[in-house]
């Protein structure tokens, strides 16, 4: 009988094979392998596990573990030790350390949130740290007594700013508006962005006495609204960054019903042509008796060259091999409104592409979701086929180019479109949708 090898041993052998795997693989395959493992995972748990591997690893993996950091800024420095933030910290410690020089240009994505009464440690003093981010998250900057009140002295080089305007947990009872100079006053900061992701906010205070002539707002060419109403005060920023020839891109995919149709009545009457738009298709209101009305209705959109419409299907339970009858009807409902929307279209646009997204209506396991998605597709519905007559008229009278289509198992309205949550399916697509396939069309 062998003997059991030791825990040394072991450790021996582990080392050889990993040596091996070091030898024979390019740094590109690891590069690829850990920005996967990133990508998956924000807690980054297993790329600090894959850092343990051995030494070579732990280098590897730098880059990818600070690809990322998010800091506390309200912090005090006479708070008590156990009540300071991860931003004094920083400023205290980790920048002192040996490690920092080496991943102070790693970091890409900074994301920031200010959610106590503590006096707000130095902004700028923060940014310049990090000479490489260009992807920004501001949470809680728009609330009294935070920061980016004053101008900063140097420009800010970001090219993707998100500003959350949720609450923290102790103050979302009050319910306290936001205001528009101070959305403004934080837009004025940054010259440069041009992408940019408004999250929760909501019940805009008015002020009449805004001078516009005082905010120098960035000229930005892609806009995603979540949870974030296109009408009120806010109507007159999205309007004022919407400068003529700029703003290309409108995300709208986290509204449905009502707020979507008032959302793109704002798209509509904004001056610059928007030529690329999403937007989910949803059975909202169908239990309210407003049946498979025209929304989202897309006329007056004659610049529309890019199209991504999310359609949220009820798909089968555990266990089950048919839908039942409301999940067909509430499906069928989806359908009927999708199929609306690209006869809504302008008769003067002429889309190049379609991205056709089909979401489960709740947050699914991938593993489960597929096989549930085909009992949902499978069934012949007769709006689904009518929806694939209404693409297949578009790209007859020269209208559509391609239709790229995917599964994903999130609802879209609760994120938005998240290519994390893709599933492979590229043959079923093909089968279900053959009349489209066949045009040469069909994108999987």
């Amino acid at each position: 009988m062998d003997p059991v090898p030791s825990k040394a041993g072991i450790k021996t052998i582990v080392d050889r094979h990993v040596s091996l795997i070091n030898d024979i693989l390019p740094l590109e395959v690891f590069d690829l392998v850990f920005d996967t493992l990133r990508g998956a995972d924000n807690k980054k748990e297993s790329l600090f596990s894959a850092s343990l591997v051995c030494r070579l690893w732990r280098e590897y993996t730098l880059r990818h573990r600070f690809y990322s950091i998010s800091l506390d800024m309200s912090a005090n420095q006479e708070l008590k030790p156990l009540r300071r933030t991860s931003a004094y910290y920083l400023t205290q410690d980790f920048t002192k350390s040996k490690i920092f020089p080496l991943v102070q240009s790693f970091v890409q994505v900074l994301a920031l949130s200010w959610g106590s009464e503590g006096v707000s440690l130095d902004f700028t003093r923060i940014i310049r740290l990090f000479p490489a981010v260009r992807t920004m998250k501001l949470e809680g900057a728009l609330w009294p007594k935070q920061c980016l009140r004053e101008k900063f002295a140097q420009p800010l080089f970001i090219d993707r700013l998100t500003i959350l305007g949720t609450l923290p947990p102790y103050r979302r009872h009050l319910k306290l508006p936001h205001e528009v100079h101070a959305l403004c006053t934080v837009l004025s900061q940054f010259s440069f962005i041009r992408h940019l992701f408004l999250v929760d906010i909501y019940n805009m205070r008015s002020d009449e006495e805004l001078i516009w002539s005082n905010y120098a707002l960035p000229p930005i060419s892609s806009l995603t609204l979540m949870q974030t109403p296109g009408e009120g005060p806010i109507s007159e920023v999205i309007k004022r960054l919407a400068k003529p020839g700029l703003l290309k891109h409108l995300d709208l995919t986290t509204f449905s019903g009502d707020e979507l149709d008032e959302a793109l009545l704002m798209a509509k009457g904004l001056s610059t042509p928007i030529e690329e738009i999403g937007l989910s298709v949803t059975c909202w209101g169908a239990g309210d008796g407003d049946g498979a009305d025209a929304r989202p209705n897309l006329f007056g959109l004659r610049s529309l060259k890019q199209l991504t419409i999310a359609i949220e299907l009820e798909i089968a339970s555990v266990g089950e091999y048919a839908l039942d009858d409301r999940k067909q009807w509430l499906n069928s409902v989806s359908w009927t409104r999708a199929t609306k929307a690209l006869r809504s279209l302008d008769p003067s646009c002429c889309l190049e592409h379609i991205d056709l997204w089909l979401a489960s209506s709740e947050l699914e396991v991938a593993e489960v979701f597929l096989p549930r998605m085909q009992v949902a597709l499978g069934h012949r519905c007769g709006s689904r086929v009518d929806f694939e007559t209404a693409m297949l008229e578009l790209v007859e009278q020269g209208r559509l180019r391609t239709v790229r289509m995917s599964l994903h198992c999130t609802p879209p309205t609760d994120d938005g479109l998240v290519p994390e949550f893709y599933v492979p399916s590229g043959d079923y697509l093909r089968d279900v949708f053959a009349h489209l396939d066949m045009t040469g069309a069909l994108l999987v």
